[in-house]
């Protein structure tokens, strides 16, 4: 019988176990989303010097989960016909089994090579659709070259349609983006020249000091007037940009897909 000190180190080896599982359960659904091997995270991460609090959060999280693949409990009871099902229905190419390898590694389980490639060819044929297809482009996912030859073309096609949708997307959320900064630039122009104006009537201002605050206000004024410029013609761009993408989504709706 396991004392009092033993039992709540139990319970609370217990607890951070399933703390660590939930860690990685939630980084393997991110993962499966965004389409990232886990292992290849931090380079990921080095790679984008700025980071929004949202990203770095779900960074927090893949990197706490580890580089496993599968946990060992996993590789214990491994239907590997099952796995190599789901890698393909999320559209892994069949060379993720090596990750599930070193997963599987540290408790001498070696992954049944012709059970995974039974349930991989199973799984792509359910993620070659032309549905799926279509939603992989629109969400900007990687396609990874698992469909067989006689669901390639009907895939890609969609998936290229798909990509051109999320082409789309993206160019107006970069203008629109480009533009919330020009507008809060020009705010932050206006409040200098009130402040550089209201230090030229100053009564402390000297002759020297207010020549400077006019100099300034002049350099504000020239970015404040490209910056308007940029702004009308980037919403001009957006204007244009937004009428074709409802063109380019009446035309898909006309084709099928959703």
């Amino acid at each position: 019988m396991l004392s009092k000190p033993q039992e709540k180190g139990s319970a609370v080896a217990r607890k951070r176990k399933s703390a660590d599982e939930l860690w990685r359960i939630v980084a393997d659904g991110v993962l499966a989303d965004m389409q990232i091997d886990r292992c290849k995270l931090p380079g990921i991460i080095n790679q984008r010097k700025s980071m929004t609090i949202k990203t770095s959060i779900i960074a927090a999280v893949l990197l706490m989960a580890g580089c496993a693949t599968l946990s060992k409990d996993e590789c214990l009871n491994a239907d590997w016909q099952i796995i190599g099902f789901e890698d393909a229905s999320n559209g892994y190419a069949m060379d993720r089994i090596g990750q599930h390898r070193k997963a599987c590694a540290s408790v001498k389980v070696v992954p049944d090579m012709a059970a995974y490639e039974a349930g991989h060819r199973k799984g792509a044929r359910q993620y070659c659709t032309r549905e799926r297809g279509y939603s992989e482009g629109v969400d900007g996912k990687a396609y990874n070259g698992i469909c067989p030859l006689d669901l390639v073309d009907t895939f890609m096609q969609a998936y290229r349609d798909g990509q051109e949708r999320y082409q789309f997307e993206k160019h107006l959320d970069d203008l629109a983006a480009t533009m919330v900064s020009i507008k809060h630039r020009i705010e932050e122009i206006d409040a200098d020249i009130a402040y550089h104006e209201g230090e030229i009537i100053s009564e402390q201002s000297g002759s020297e000091s207010r020549a400077e605050h006019l100099n300034i206000i002049r350099e504000l004024r020239y970015e404040l007037s490209d910056l308007q410029m940029e702004l009308v013609n980037l919403e001009e761009q957006h204007y244009r940009l937004d009428g074709d993408y409802l063109h380019l989504l009446n035309q898909h709706r006309r084709q099928g897909y959703q």
